[in-house]
């Protein structure tokens, strides 16, 4: 419940908006208006109970934790971070980018943090990609490579931002867009690992529940696809695609609404659940 809390937010938000006809070519779009707030505010809730959510296997949490990281990303680095560089009136004499480099490594830092303090209890989620402990279930190998590949992302990122952070004139370019791919990219991941049971756990779907999920992912794979290449496009020709980058976002929202929504519908306790 707490994942979907900012996500009705948001969508109530957006919805208010466009009674009064303010409708944006894109979700990142409201973070330029005055609807900023909001925005960062609910990509900060959903991220937040993204990392406290504890997935159904090592598998999934490891996924969800990464869409939570890159969440962040989307909200902290706006997709027009050039012209917002330029015009901001911080009120104080310090470099916007700066300013923006102090936020993003005081993000890592904490994040850095996080991972420490996991990873001296025991429950780090990514230590079976490298070495599984002989109590748990073995991996399947497209289970083993979607984690690999996760992590691959995630150093990739963390080399894009470092660039970045050591460029003194930079304008953080393709952070926004590659964030928010890999959010999604992510999101579509941890519903193929349940939809295939890629890390092996007692609690099996029925086989329309499996069914429905493969569909959901399915779906989420070609919006992740389309959102990828519709993005590209635009930045490159700097043209516009009208509602259709907020189309594929919200349609992409809308199917893991569906599969979280589902989830939390199996798990729910009943009044019998005495545990």
């Amino acid at each position: 419940m707490l994942v979907l809390a900012p996500i009705l937010w948001l969508g109530i938000v957006m919805l208010a908006a466009a009674f009064y006809g303010v409708v944006e070519t894109s979700i990142s779009a409201y973070h330029g208006g005055q609807f900023r707030d909001v925005f960062v505010a609910a990509l900060a809730g959903i991220s937040i109970s993204l990392l406290a959510f504890w997935g159904v296997t090592p598998l999934e949490d490891l996924l969800l934790n990464l869409a939570a990281f890159f969440a962040v990303f989307v909200a902290i680095v706006p997709f027009d971070m050039a012209q917002q560089l330029t015009h901001a009136d911080l009120g104080v004499p310090l470099d916007p980018r700066l300013v923006a480099k102090l936020i993003i490594i005081g993000y890592l830092a904490t994040i850095g943090a996080l991972i420490a303090a996991d990873y001296t209890k025991g429950r780090w989620s990514a230590g079976w990609v490298v070495k599984p402990a002989p109590d748990q279930p073995q991996v399947k190998p497209l289970g083993r490579v979607i984690g690999i590949a996760s992590i691959a992302s995630l150093v990739a990122y963390l080399l894009l931002t470092l660039g970045c952070l050591l460029d003194p004139s930079t304008t953080f370019p393709f952070m926004h867009m590659t964030a928010a791919v890999l959010v999604f990219a992510h999101l579509a991941a941890s519903v193929a690992s349940r939809a295939w049971n890629l890390y092996p756990t007692p609690d099996t779907l029925t086989d329309t529940q499996q069914a429905t999920y493969k569909v959901i992912f399915w779906l989420m794979a070609i919006c992740a696809i389309a959102f990828t290449l519709v993005a590209i496009v635009l930045r490159v020709t700097g043209s516009s695609a009208g509602g259709l980058e907020l189309a594929i976002e919200l349609t992409e929202i809308a199917l893991f609404t569906a599969y979280w929504t589902s989830e939390i519908i199996r798990y729910w306790p009943t009044a019998n659940d005495t545990t």
